[in-house]
């Protein structure tokens, strides 16, 4: 998988993060590199006190709700680890 390309690609980046069970979503509108991906995701994470994901948006398919599906990619495994729909009402 071009990991550079998948990002540049997508019709929409969220980053998923939170402490413990609980997250938020939130639209990410930096560079699309990947390089810059992965350094708002090591902010997020704030040295291991936090989780943080990356969600990419396709753009060509939407989930029985009617909501966007986002894919999870592992930056590190260079894959789509999940997949899910997320209410645009809960993006920050």
């Amino acid at each position: 998988m071009d990991v550079a390309r998948f990002i540049n690609d997508a019709e929409d980046i969220l980053i998923f993060s939170g402490e413990g069970e609980t997250g938020t979503w939130e639209r990410y509108t930096g560079k699309r590199t990947v390089r810059a991906v992965r350094t708002r995701l090591t902010k997020e994470r704030c040295g291991g006190d936090r989780w943080a994901s990356v969600w990419l948006s396709r753009g060509y398919n939407q989930a029985e709700s009617g909501y966007p599906i986002y894919d999870c990619l592992d930056l590190d495994r260079e894959e789509i680890v999940d997949t899910r729909d997320v209410d645009p009402d809960e993006i920050v």
